[in-house]
């Protein structure tokens, strides 16, 4: 169940430092500071998963589960101009 709380803590956490139009100010090399930006998809049901799971017949870790469940994928950090950051699936 710890894993549940982390990542809605997580993810509620980052959402909290995120502007109305879901940017953040980061910091980067040598003092660098510059907005990016995160998005979150739709949640995946848990049909959905289940599905996938047994698809590709391997069970997908608990907390994984928890993440797809309150967004299927998101991408974090995205540069609006430059462009980059990390995508999860």
């Amino acid at each position: 169940m710890g894993k549940v709380i982390f990542v809605n803590d997580t993810i509620s956490g980052l959402k909290k430092r995120l502007d109305s139009n879901n940017l953040i100010y980061i910091q980067g090399e040598e003092g660098y500071v510059d907005q990016v930006k995160c998005s979150f998809n739709d949640p995946a049901t848990l049909k959905e998963i289940e599905s996938f799971s047994n698809q590709i017949q391997w069970e997908l870790p608990e907390d994984y589960k928890q993440f797809l469940l309150i967004h299927n994928g998101c991408r974090l950090f995205f540069h609006p101009r430059i462009g980059g950051g990390i995508k999860i699936f």
